[in-house]
């Protein structure tokens, strides 16, 4: 799931949020055994996927505080 703006990120719900951070792990989970054989090209991409994790958990905080 490409999620590139907050706006687009504010306007899923709750389950649609943990369900991008569960897949953004697995995803994570898989580059590192990736990287570990060496055969990952982006090592970049690990730490992109762990940003993007704390955008959606930043975001969902922040609507948790807002109700």
């Amino acid at each position: 799931m490409k999620l590139s703006s907050p706006n687009e990120i504010r306007s899923l719900s709750p389950d649609e949020i943990s369900q991008a951070v569960a897949e953004l792990r697995q995803s994570i989970r898989e580059l590192r055994f990736t990287a570990k054989i060496s055969q990952l090209s982006n090592v970049k991409e690990i730490s992109a996927k762990k940003r993007q994790i704390a955008r959606l958990l930043t975001i969902a905080q922040e609507e948790v505080k807002a109700q």
